[in-house]
Formats: C-alpha cells, structure tokens, sequence
C-alpha cells in the first residue's frame, strides 16, 4: 500500500566509525545526530563530507543463474558470490580522515603525513547517517576495509577531499545485536520501520 511516510530525501548526512564489529547503542537510529562529535562513546563522526559526491553503494557480481534439471527448465536458481562497497568523499583533513584513506604515519615534528609506498587497509565499523524533515535513516556496517579510491585532485571552486572507498565485510550476527549463525553484511535502519 502506498505510504508516503515511507519515503526520505536524504539532504543532510554524516558518517560515523568505529571499531570493527562495534554494535549500534542501545537507543540504535535514534542516538544519532548530524551535529554528535561521538555517539555512546566509541561512534566517531568523520566529519563535512561532500554535497557533490555523496556517499554511494556500489555491488559487484550477485546475479541470478537459474539450474535445470533433466526433469524441468527451471528447477533451482542459484546467486553468484556479491561484492559490496561504498565510497565518500571526506574533506576534513586530519589524522583521523588520513589515516582510513592512507594508514600512513606523522613524521618525527608532527607535522606532516607520510604516505606509505604499499599501501594497508583499516577495518571500521561504518554508520552512515541521514536525515530530512520527516525521518533518519541509517546503515550499520560493522565490518569494512577502508583505503584511498581515487588520487586526490584539486579545483578552485570546490573543497579539496580525500576520497575514501571502504570494501564491506560479511560480520557476525552478534555485530548487529542479533542472534544466529548467518553473517550480514548491513543493516537498514528508518523512522517509523518496524518488523512483524
């Protein structure tokens, strides 16, 4: 049935880590704000993230094979192994945002950010959060491998970012606050939803 309440435009967004296979605090979507610093103490805000180049979900593979038998043409349809990602744009830079675009190192003054030549992944926990007048909406993953997607590259009319692009992990049931033996991948958090 139609529901217009259903519905979201995510105009204004942030991203949170943590560590890896941190679950949600107990309040879940609703202890989550554009403006929080931190969130239960171990969510982190990464921070303005670009307008131009939002956060986007990206999968590879996951199609539909159907199987027959001798007996029948379609008798079982089988999915190949998916591969997901997502990629933001961060455009604070500090150690934090360099760190999952390089997990280079300070040199010896502080003040400048060594790139290392090969480079190393950072496994987080991702929450990526939005909001519109009439609603949030979240996604929980507690598992993903963060790296630099595309060099950074500069223009006189937008702010300099480092694009990060973050491969999500399968994580354990009990990463998401739930039971049993099948690993996700996400979890889906909206105003207003509500399982039966």
């Amino acid at each position: 049935m139609p529901n217009i309440t259903e519905t979201i435009i995510p105009g204004r967004g942030t991203v949170f880590i943590a560590p890896k296979n941190t679950p949600l605090p107990d309040g879940e979507l609703d202890d989550f704000s554009l403006t929080a610093d931190t969130v239960g103490g171990t969510w982190k805000n990464i921070g303005h993230t670009s307008k131009n180049d939002m956060v986007s979900f990206s999968k590879e593979g996951g199609e539909a094979e159907t199987k027959e038998t001798w007996l029948s043409d379609s008798a079982r349809v089988i999915y190949s192994a998916a591969k997901w990602s997502m990629t933001v744009s961060a455009l604070q830079v500090n150690e934090q945002n360099l760190n999952l675009a390089f997990n280079g190192g300070f040199t010896t003054n502080k003040k400048g950010y060594v790139v290392p030549a090969t480079p190393k992944a950072v496994e987080m926990a991702i929450f990526i959060y939005a909001e519109d007048n009439t609603g949030k909406l979240g996604f929980h993953i507690p598992s993903a491998s963060f790296g630099m997607d595309d060099a950074p590259s500069f223009a006189a009319d937008e702010f300099f970012g480092l694009k990060l692009k973050a491969a999500l992990l399968a994580a354990p049931m009990t990463a998401f606050g739930g039971t049993g033996s099948e690993p996700g991948i996400m979890a889906v958090y909206k105003t207003g939803l509500q399982g039966k």
